[in-house]
């Protein structure tokens, strides 16, 4: 979105209650500084230039990835991505400052899913579901931060509360307004997250359910045969580590986890953030497990979660079943791979 549809829409908008839905670009792919960015990019230059560009030397690897020179790289990539992707926002925010309704407008920025490279985004490991959410409307004060737990669907009643809206008594989502207001300190204890189909049509269904510490990860489709393929494997980094796993054990350990998948996993956020080790089977850990399991299936059976056969099946010692039809699912325009 540029400047001069936002100030049209804003002046076409004025006296009247409005809504925008601005969708960006940046940080997908093709990430800035690789060869399809610079040709979709007008060459990055003028308003499609990064000022100050990170190097793979600025980065910092997360905890989900390996310390590789091209993981570092396309990390950069897409660092200057988010950069570009800010002062996108910048221009949204200026306009909206200048038309005069900056201090009559609720703002909401979030992401839908965590970046799009190895362990993360179209999974349910903890890099793939943890987003931002920010949240700016009137007469709210200082910012602050907070750590509770919450999900997406919280954003729906908290704008309706904002607003002055009774939502409906089946609303998905709880309102993150008390938090907001210091009225209230609780808000979920446990979050469920999900993913089925991805962008190619395969069904790579996924569940989590987490805790601040523990994450349990459910994935039926893991049955020793078939092999993950999302775009998340697309660049520098997954071809990297499956080069890196020719002569590195642990990374060819961590490539089978990805690619392979586990179909019960359960791990300390704690102790490791970068969810390698699998404690499912860890006696000091059994009796977390065991509520964990319970919850995720409470949570399956009061949502009719399509994955809750699956995770009886599993449960009892059975092999799921994932049916698989990608050209029913598959998005127009991505290729069958």
């Amino acid at each position: 979105m540029v400047p001069g549809s936002i100030s049209s829409f804003a002046k076409r908008a004025q006296y009247k209650p409005w809504f925008a839905n601005c969708n960006i670009n940046d940080p997908h792919r093709p990430f800035y500084n690789s060869e399809a960015a610079i040709r979709m990019d007008h060459g990055q230059t003028g308003a499609y230039k990064v000022e100050r560009e990170f190097t793979a030397a600025d980065v910092t690897v997360p905890p989900n990835l390996e310390d590789l020179p091209e993981i570092r790289e396309e990390i950069a990539r897409y660092w200057n991505s988010c950069q570009r992707f800010d002062k996108a926002v910048g221009n949204i925010l200026r306009v909206l400052d200048e038309s005069g309704e900056a201090d009559n407008t609720i703002i909401v920025f979030v992401s839908d899913h965590g970046m799009p490279l190895p362990f993360a985004k179209a999974t349910c490991y903890d890099h793939g579901v943890r987003v931002p959410a920010l949240i700016s409307c009137p007469g709210m004060g200082r910012p602050r931060d907070f750590d509770q737990l919450a999900i997406n669907l919280d954003l729906h009643p908290t704008v309706l509360e904002l607003l002055g809206v009774e939502p409906t008594p089946d609303i998905d989502g709880r309102s993150l307004c008390p938090l907001m207001a210091g009225t209230s300190s609780d808000h979920r204890d446990m979050v469920m997250t999900h993913v089925d189909y991805v962008s190619s049509g395969y069904a790579f269904p996924m569940r989590g359910l987490q805790d601040q510490r523990y994450a349990l990860l459910f994935a039926p489709w893991a049955d020793g045969e078939l092999e993950l393929r999302i775009e998340s494997m697309w660049g520098l980094s997954w071809p990297a580590m499956l080069a890196a796993a020719q002569s590195d054990p642990q990374i060819a350990q961590r490539v089978s986890q990805y690619r392979d998948g586990v179909q019960l996993a359960f791990y300390d956020l704690a102790k490791d953030p970068g969810q390698r080790v699998n404690l499912i089977d860890d006696p000091a850990c059994a009796a977390q497990v065991e509520r964990m399991k319970a919850r995720m299936l409470a949570e399956m059976e009061a949502g009719s979660d399509p994955q809750l056969d699956n995770f009886r099946r599993v449960l009892a010692g059975e092999a799921p079943v994932v049916p698989q039809d990608p050209p029913r699912y598959r998005l127009a325009g991505v290729p069958a791979h």
